[in-house]
């Protein structure tokens, strides 16, 4: 009878397979052509590997932003794309990128690389501002005003999106805003020329409104600060040259012409004002102060206070009854005595408009108004006088 060995037969099976595991692993550890596995290309100390390549990243992107700069254009996209094959998460290898599509008019590339570039790095101001352009390219402006608002709201010191949400709101007629961001951009960059020119207009348009509310001292300090902010801005002048002869301000209006032909020698109508200002108005060649800048009153003796009263009552007197050309000399003689009598230089200016000098008359109400800022009797008359000379009715003067 056959005896049963099969659980013997695996056992030495299994032992024998062992054994020839154990030769083979020891021939390899001593036999010259069993090859051993190559060695790890990643260092044990994975850190220090890792810093190694994000060095070498932000090398390569500092030499592609220098080509950038230097208009290699070719040469910067490859070493950017290199920076990031070496570090994927580095967000301003993707901004680089971007400003490279988009220089190039691949607007579908550039918003893929500065939406990579927010992914890593999501409070990237520059990368809000290329969407803002893009946005404005694709003629989608409330997009891109939402675009410069967050680049604003993440680097408020950053002017590009101020300059570019201002031309948007210029555009829009919205010129408060407007104001706001180009004020914005030259507080940063007082030489932006952009901006300047921008304020130009601006401040040429709020003048033009108050000019036509009849505001001229608020016109005539925006027109200044017109030409103030670009100098080429002829308007301004011509403007600034109109709202002087509403104050009125004939010596100034006649400057601002005369500046303006330094740079429109051309100009006919710089030319007809001034020829007309010149034909119609006797002005003093000394600049008259402004409304809002008085004199100061001179020193005087209690007596020559008395004498000019006195001097004035009979001019007044000489008036009433008719006698303007001795109410006229009443009248200086007062002022000889007390240059500061405002009520002798009020007569004296009504009495000029009835012998009739009217020239003389607008002498003497800015006399009034140089003392006296504030006389709306003294601003009346010289609208009143200059009024019939912008209607072309010149009155004829008395020889």
């Amino acid at each position: 009878m056959m005896k049963k060995t099969f659980p013997n037969t695996l056992l030495v099976k299994a032992c024998g397979i062992v054994l020839i595991g154990l030769l083979v692993s020891g021939c390899s550890l001593t036999l010259p052509w069993i090859k051993r596995p190559p060695r790890r290309t990643i260092p044990p100390d994975y850190s220090t590997y890792e810093r190694e390549e994000v060095s070498q990243a932000r090398s390569l992107l500092r030499s592609a932003e220098d080509r950038f700069q230097r208009g290699d254009i070719q040469g910067a996209y490859q070493e950017a794309a290199q920076a990031i094959s070496f570090d994927r998460s580095l967000a301003d290898a993707y901004l680089l990128m971007g400003r490279i599509f988009f220089l190039i008019k691949n607007l579908k590339s550039a918003d893929v690389c500065f939406r990579n570039c927010l992914f890593f790095d999501p409070k990237n101001a520059q990368a809000h501002y290329y969407f803002g352009l893009i946005r404005r390219q694709e003629n989608d402006e409330d997009g891109a005003i939402t675009e410069f608002k967050k680049a604003i709201e993440l680097a408020p010191l950053f002017t590009g999106p101020h300059l570019q949400l201002g031309a948007i709101y210029y555009q829009q007629k919205q010129l408060v805003p407007a104001e706001a961001e180009f004020a914005a951009v030259v507080f940063v960059r007082p030489d932006d020329t952009m901006a300047q020119k921008y304020l130009s207009n601006l401040y040429l348009t709020f003048g033009w409104q108050a000019f036509s509310e009849g505001d001229y001292l608020k016109a005539r300090d925006y027109f200044l600060e017109s030409f103030a902010k670009n100098s080429a801005n002829i308007k301004a002048l011509l403007y600034l040259g109109h709202t002087y002869l509403r104050i009125p301000h004939f010596a100034e209006a006649a400057e601002q012409f005369q500046e303006m032909l330094k740079y429109a020698p051309d100009s006919q109508e710089a030319r007809k004002m001034l020829d007309s200002i010149s034909r119609k108005w006797q002005f003093s060649p000394a600049r008259p102060a402004l409304p809002g800048k008085a004199a100061v009153p001179p020193i005087m003796t209690p007596a020559q206070r008395e004498l000019s009263n006195n001097y004035f009552t009979q001019g007044r007197n000489s008036f009433s009854s008719g006698d303007y050309l001795k109410a006229r000399e009443y009248f200086q003689k007062s002022l000889e005595e007390n240059s500061a009598n405002i009520n002798a230089l009020y007569y004296l200016g009504y009495t000029y408009l009835r012998i009739p000098h009217f020239s003389e008359a607008a002498e003497q109400m800015k006399e009034m108004l140089r003392s006296k800022p504030d006389s709306k009797e003294a601003q009346k008359a010289l609208n009143g006088i200059y009024l019939r000379w912008e209607m072309n009715e010149p009155p004829e003067e008395a020889q």
